[in-house]
């Protein structure tokens, strides 16, 4: 049997993708911009399609689509996240790769304590019950089912009753009432979902790496064992251990991220200060995405990443802004999180033909709208 002739060129500059490239303009140059008008004036002929808009800050004479809660948190946070985030990383630039976890942690706290105000305590009293139940499980087979149920109390708790706690309620009206009344931008349970996520992988984490020690501890002679200089808890986990200053050593070539999930960190860098550090991580507090506590350690303590260099980061950030403003200006132009919300949407169901042509481009609308928001989240 011969061989197949694979060619090496695609087939973009074919007569049939020239065919395709025609199809396409005109889908987008003439049947995008007409189901935009066409949404847009469903929307403003349904007065509850219409309370979900509210004057654009930077288009005028437009409105804006903001009844997607998601979106519109992460849009009134975005100044406060950036400027956070640009605080984070001068400040880390300046001090260099020792000593990073306490530069962490107090700005951290102290972008949660001006988010939050005095309620940011009771954030920090949730990581301390989180920590004491991982140290005091210390690896045992019951950790992971505290830790689990703790977790699973704090979600019903907060559908059911964290809205009431208060420091009134704790310490009386002379006391509490001074801590309730000062300011705060956020309530502090609106960031429950993503702290529990993130307490949840310190303690497992945390758990599997002592389980791994102590098994390693099991296997080695008595004088082959290594522990802490400042501490008696031993700091070996797999084949990492502490340096005498309690950081883990260089990291000779870049980890995948995989690998930096997976492979266990030393067993002092499970701390409290480590805990609440990365559960109040201040870049990534309101609107996440989460990273696990062994990645977060590992760009904490070993080699930063060197894969992307800084022209490439420069890049990506070019396309999140182009991306940003490409969502933001389709929101001003087709309100679809608002017609969704309202149930507008539901009129083009009956307007036969042409009702089932715009229902199908408001489908898909939504589809592309909702990918890039996901895309700049």
């Amino acid at each position: 049997m011969g061989s197949l002739n694979v060619r090496g060129s695609g087939r973009w500059k074919t007569p049939e993708f020239a065919v395709y490239y025609v199809i396409i303009a005109w889908f987008f140059l003439r049947e995008v911009p007409y189901a935009f008008t066409s949404l847009s004036a469903l929307c403003d002929q349904n007065r509850n399609c219409v309370r979900f808009l509210r004057n654009s800050d930077w288009l005028l004479g437009r409105t804006i689509d903001l009844s997607d809660i998601q979106w519109r948190q992460l849009r009134e946070a975005l100044p406060l996240l950036s400027l956070a985030a640009a605080v984070h990383v001068a400040i880390r630039a300046v001090l260099g790769r020792r000593r990073r976890v306490w530069p962490c942690l107090v700005l951290s706290l102290a972008f949660v304590g001006y988010v939050h105000g005095s309620q940011c305590l009771f954030v920090v009293g949730v990581c301390g019950i989180a920590f004491a139940i991982t140290h005091f499980s210390n690896g045992a087979r019951w950790g992971p089912f505290v830790t689990w149920a703790f977790a699973l109390g704090l979600m019903v708790w907060k559908e059911y009753g964290a809205s009431r706690l208060s420091f009134m309620l704790l310490l009386g009206p002379k006391v509490g009432g001074p801590l309730d009344r000062l300011p705060r931008a956020y309530d502090w349970h609106s960031s429950l979902n993503l702290l529990v996520l993130r307490l949840v992988s310190f303690s497992m984490d945390s758990h599997w790496a002592r389980r791994a020690a102590k098994l390693e501890e099991s296997s080695l002679p008595a004088t082959s064992q290594v522990s802490c200089s400042s501490s008696a808890e031993s700091k070996t986990s797999g084949s990492i251990r502490c340096n005498s200053e309690g950081d883990a050593p260089d990291i000779p070539e870049e980890l995948p991220y995989k690998l930096r999930e997976r492979q266990h960190r030393p067993l002092c860098e499970y701390s409290l200060s480590g805990c609440i550090a990365h559960a109040l991580y201040a870049p990534l507090w309101l609107a996440g995405p989460t990273i696990s506590f062994n990645a977060f350690s590992s760009y904490l303590h070993d080699r930063p990443q060197d894969t992307y260099s800084a022209f490439w980061i420069g890049v990506y950030g070019l396309r999140w802004l182009f991306a940003f403003g490409l969502l933001e200006a389709a929101l001003h132009f087709v309100p679809v999180f608002a017609l969704g919300r309202s149930g507008a949407y539901k009129k083009l169901l009956l307007g036969g033909d042409a009702g089932a042509e715009h229902a199908a481009m408001f489908v898909y609308i939504v589809l592309i709208v909702m990918y890039v928001k996901f895309l700049v989240i």
